[in-house]
């Protein structure tokens, strides 16, 4: 779910910076489990490199969520906290903890000893517990292969989305928030989109597996787009950054205008502040220097441009910045471990990459 940029502003225009990195790092998103439980049942869930290895080998990022189609269920957090849901709910782990599902006092159960082999439609399937009340769940993921910034870094130990009356409400937890109710619009949104999902996800039609992994990205992305918006919590990292009034001004002047001639004294001039403050806010906030981020930003651009390939990597290089073909694939090797040709053909090996003379 990745979009081509077509162009870079060269002049400096402030940008929005979680949308870009939204818009830009490749996501993809998928069903591959349905599970039936009767109480008294608890499973444990495999940790994110089990899953990572099984489900999407090469993702830098792994977000895990269960749906609650049928019933009720407790989620028990790393640290003891407990979140209760019921049917037409959503939990979200930004970086897969383990944790624990259960109806009742069963005794906890790894999934991977539950787990059958993948049946032809591509899902594993459960059926676990005693003879009690049924819960029936749909679990997902939302993997991403960039390696620019880790959703971590912007988002809590967890978030649920739940209903609140008529409204879907939104908490996170793992901090100190409340749960906050969503803007009517975007409610309504999430919670039919999610009902539709789920029906996918159960019924499991013909041709629906291609429609409920589409589902389940623009799902997920937008739950992370309406916590960024809307959820009132204790900002840390990339969130604090934006929100700093001088820091979040020189992101955005990077966002708005990456192949800008930007310096630390330019952009310090930018966001209305000395260059010696700018640089070690920068690097309190952001985790490293403000020319490092741009080359890092520059280069996950440059990835982009050369996944879609409509762009020589001389054209490329111009785009993000760099005055020469030559300059541009030293940082691109130096910061990605590759040349941006050897890359290209890595990253889309079925389809023939421009001539470059790299």
């Amino acid at each position: 779910m990745t979009e081509a940029p077509k162009s870079f502003a060269a002049t400096p225009v402030e940008g929005d910076v979680l949308s870009d990195i939204l818009r830009v790092v490749r996501l993809s998103g998928d069903i591959f489990l349905k599970s039936e439980f009767r109480e008294p049942w608890s499973v444990v869930t495999p940790s994110k490199r089990e899953l990572t290895a099984a489900l999407e080998p090469t993702a830098q990022t792994f977000v895990l969520f269960h749906m609650v189609a049928e019933g009720a269920c407790e989620v028990e957090l790393d640290g003891g906290e407990v979140v209760p849901l019921r049917a037409g709910e959503v939990i979200v782990f930004p970086e897969c903890d383990v944790h624990l599902v259960r109806g009742g006092a069963g005794v906890p159960t790894p999934v991977t000893k539950l787990l059958p082999h993948r049946s032809l439609d591509g899902l594993f399937r459960i059926d676990h517990g005693g003879t009690g009340a049924r819960t029936r769940m749909v679990c997902g993921y939302l993997a991403c292969e960039d390696p620019f910034v880790a959703l971590t870094t912007i988002l809590p130990r967890a978030l649920c989305l739940r209903r609140n009356g008529d409204g879907v409400a939104m908490a996170a937890f793992g901090s100190t928030a409340r749960s906050t109710p969503l803007p009517p619009d975007a409610a309504r949104w999430l919670a039919s989109t999610l009902q539709y999902a789920l029906v996918e996800a159960i019924d499991a039609p013909p041709g629906g597996r291609t429609l409920l992994a589409r589902l389940t990205e623009i799902l997920l992305v937008e739950i992370l787009r309406q916590y960024l918006r809307h959820v009132d919590t204790p900002r840390a990292g990339l969130l604090a950054a934006v929100d700093d009034a001088h820091v979040g001004r020189a992101l955005r002047m990077i966002h708005g205008a990456p192949a800008h001639a930007w310096d630390v004294t330019s952009l310090a001039r930018a966001a209305g502040v000395g260059r010696s403050v700018l640089a070690d806010r920068f690097a309190e906030l952001v985790g490293e220097a403000p020319m490092h981020y741009l080359a890092r930003w520059r280069m996950q651009l440059a990835r982009t441009l050369l996944r879609h390939e409509t762009h020589s990597i001389a054209e490329i290089a111009a785009l993000v910045g760099y005055q020469s073909e030559a300059a541009f694939s030293r940082a691109f090797r130096r910061i990605v471990g590759d040349s941006p040709a050897a890359w290209r053909r890595t990253c889309a090996p079925r389809r023939r990459a421009p001539s470059t003379g790299n």
